[in-house]
């Protein structure tokens, strides 16, 4: 697996001097570590790029669990009786509410 910093991460807006600037970071402790900062673009845009990479380590988790998923059921004889794996909906739940922090 990747060694990037394990989530989660969160994105947060400043604005100096008429800029706005989205810092994104994971608390160490009682501290915020900065991982990223993203400024001189469009607000909208800055802040769409910000909540998509807050949001990284949890895509890459529920895209490995999904992946893991998938290949249980190709290999599934039972097809017919459903998935073998326990927590679909779970999982679909879980790939929703990522989505959802990445995109709104």
């Amino acid at each position: 697996m990747s060694k990037h910093t394990p989530g989660p991460w969160e994105a947060t807006q400043t604005r100096e001097n008429n800029l706005f600037e989205f810092t994104i970071y994971k608390m160490v402790g009682d501290f915020p570590g900065q991982l990223a900062a993203i400024e001189f673009i469009s607000s909208e845009e800055a802040k769409a790029n910000a909540r998509l990479i807050a949001a990284a380590p949890e895509l890459l988790e529920s895209l490995v669990e999904a992946e893991s998923c998938i290949d249980e059921v190709l290999r599934s004889e039972k097809r017919n009786h459903g998935s073998n794996c326990a927590s679909d909906l779970e999982l679909k739940s879980q790939l929703s509410a990522v989505i959802a922090k990445a995109t709104s």
